[in-house]
């Protein structure tokens, strides 16, 4: 399966002027002329192991990432897959010209992002704690893989009986986890390429844990007064 590095536009209804969010390509064209790419927001940037446009549509409705921040791909929609852009319309894409430079801008970390059964994949995110805890999918905890590097996952993963996906430090992380660096005023901050590179390959393999294995792993320390 071939790796795509993908984005995703959205319609921000509070910009949307002339109501074209949902419709088809020739209905935007009507009342605007072109596709206005001041009132799409990005929703997702990452990658994706897909192998056309159709696989993409099919993904965003069925396995969405826990990255991607929108509604799933629906008409109206922009993609931008490796640098061409497409309108999601009525039946299929259709390329456009789409100055994503326009798009409002928001404050987004460059992550690499491991669900269980998965290989990493490269993302961006939001940077606050409600993003955090969507990709963790409840609230979440840091553990220091390095220095400058660490794993933000469910804090309460095991309990929950998420899934077993990686050992850290010999304790096994149920569910999805993400990893962000750190600067040195105590800031989260993206990920450089070597960083990616490196835990990309230590995180490479999925393993695999039952139910079991994640429910013993659970342990609690008493202190005593």
């Amino acid at each position: 399966m071939m790796s795509v590095n993908l984005q995703i536009y959205q319609i921000d209804t509070t910009l949307d002027e002339n109501l074209v969010k949902f419709c088809s390509l020739a209905e935007t064209i009507n009342f605007n002329k072109k596709v206005n790419s001041k009132i799409y927001r990005k929703v997702f940037d990452g990658e994706v192991n897909c192998k056309n446009n159709e696989e993409i549509f099919q993904k965003f409705n069925t396995d969405i990432p826990t990255t991607h921040i929108g509604h799933s791909l629906s008409i109206s929609d922009v993609i931008e897959a490796d640098g061409e852009f497409f309108f999601c319309d009525k039946v299929g894409f259709e390329k456009i010209d789409f100055d994503s430079k326009q798009a409002p801008k928001e404050d987004l970390l460059k992550v690499l992002v491991i669900e269980p059964h998965k290989e990493p994949y490269v993302s961006q995110i939001k940077n606050d704690y409600k993003a955090f805890q969507k990709v963790v999918e409840g609230c979440f905890e840091c553990i220091y893989l390095d220095e400058n590097c660490m794993a933000f996952c469910n804090d309460e993963g095991k309990l929950l009986r998420l899934d077993g996906n990686r050992m850290i430090n010999q304790d096994i992380i149920a569910g999805t986890f993400f990893i962000a660096s750190g600067d040195n005023e105590g800031n989260t901050v993206s990920l450089n390429d070597t960083q990616i590179e490196d835990y990309r390959e230590r995180f490479k393999e999925p393993e695999q844990y039952t139910p079991e294995q994640v429910e013993n792993d659970i342990f609690m320390e008493f202190i005593s007064f």
